[in-house]
């Protein structure tokens, strides 16, 4: 959760995202919603 929330802001994190959504649906799909 707060490591999406970390690469948010930065929009290079588009190319980071589909590690950090991996991440973030292990933590509980998080991720999906902080991206969304």
């Amino acid at each position: 959760m707060a490591v999406s929330f970390r690469e948010r802001p930065t929009s290079r994190s588009a190319e980071s995202s589909p590690r950090r959504i991996t991440l973030n649906y292990s933590l509980g799909g998080v991720g999906d919603d902080a991206y969304a």
